[in-house]
């Protein structure tokens, strides 16, 4: 097929849009409104490179296809949404801890379009559900398998947009705080190449990354836009499914690394603790204190609650109070987050040590 490669020539244009589109981003972060519609609109090649390099991607080894354009070999921006990832909501997304919002990641469905044969070498729909299945236990993403209509995330044959012969699947970025909404599949990968079990799930688990938000590992290898560090990942990781340029491995599991950024990006439990508690207290009785209490997840409802201490005032999650002795002071935070759970956190000022259980609804 013939593709064409484009050139990043426009720095003070890109530059420019850059700005623009950052100057939303000092709003309050996960405000994403998602049951707003995404616009199809297009754009010009040198708005699109600009909303490309906005995301952080290089823009030198972007391929122009039919449909969209293939960065990094394998992720796939459509050209009708890409003037939606500009948008103010989505840079906000972008900059939380995960891509993908709190309320959409218990709740991801992914279906099979028919353009997947429905049996032979080019039915793929079991090592999809294997995928699926591997993803769900190693953080707070929960995907589900659905034949019904218009799915989070649709897996379809790239016959109507082909891929490059050298690409054996393409996933879709985040935007607007749902997952990459599409993963096409060259079903004539390498010359029509017949693919085995286990090839299939180490590209579906690799493209369902992307859907993710997750960059290729080996980024500074293959010589890739720089990506952000997380922690408790390194810099190289021959074993993560997430490397570039392995379209001809086959599943063996993930990582260490790899279910570490997972449940760093998507925490799969919630943590709660103070901020602004007290290490030593210089007159117990006298002198006041305002603490906080912060979480992993999205917390929508707080009570307060004291023992051997006064609660002056509290609003939202924060409380003014008073220690009262250093053996009895223990002060409790009953939070209930986006999920309806919730959870006591406490903290005994003579122990300084944080407890957090879960309250039965």
């Amino acid at each position: 097929m013939n593709s064409k490669y484009l050139v990043n020539g426009l720095f003070i244009l890109c530059y420019s849009m850059f700005l623009m589109f950052m100057s939303a981003c000092y709003n309050e972060l996960e405000t994403v409104d998602f049951e707003e519609q995404e616009e199809q609109q297009s754009v010009s090649i040198e708005d699109g490179m600009c909303i490309i390099q906005s995301l952080g991607f290089d823009t030198l080894d972007v391929v122009e296809l039919k449909s969209g354009y293939l960065i990094q070999g394998d992720i796939y921006l459509e050209k009708s949404k890409l003037v939606t990832y500009s948008q103010p909501q989505t840079r906000q997304a972008y900059h939380t801890t995960g891509l993908i919002g709190h309320p959409k990641q218990r709740a991801i469905t992914v279906g099979v379009d028919s353009s997947i044969p429905a049996s032979g070498v080019d039915d793929w729909r079991d090592e999809i559900q294997e995928a699926i299945n591997l993803w769900n236990p190693l953080s707070n993403l929960k995907m589900t398998y659905t034949t019904a209509a218009n799915p989070d995330i649709l897996i379809r044959s790239d016959a109507s947009a082909p891929l490059p012969n050298n690409t054996i699947a393409a996933g879709s970025w985040p935007m607007n705080g749902k997952p990459g909404s599409s993963i096409w599949i060259n079903l004539d990968y390498d010359y029509n190449k017949t693919i085995p079990r286990l090839q299939k799930i180490y590209n579906m688990v690799h493209e369902l990354g992307h859907c993710f938000g997750l960059r290729h590992t080996n980024w500074k290898s293959l010589g890739e836009s720089v990506a952000n560090g997380i922690t408790g990942t390194f810099d190289s990781d021959p074993y993560s499914v997430m490397n570039g340029g392995t379209a001809e491995y086959q599943w063996s599991g993930f990582s260490e690394g790899d279910k570490s950024a997972i449940s760093y990006l998507y925490p799969r439990f919630f943590e709660g603790d103070f901020v602004n508690y007290p290490t030593e207290v210089k007159r117990f009785g006298v002198d006041v204190y305002m603490v906080r209490v912060v979480g992993n997840h999205p917390i929508l409802k707080y009570e307060w609650g004291t023992t051997g201490m006064f609660l002056l005032a509290s609003e939202g999650d924060a409380a003014k109070v008073i220690f009262g002795s250093p053996v009895t002071s223990e002060l409790r935070a009953y939070v209930t987050t986006v999920y309806g759970e919730t959870y006591c956190i406490s903290r005994e000022y003579a122990t300084q040590t944080t407890i957090q259980r879960l309250v039965e609804n």
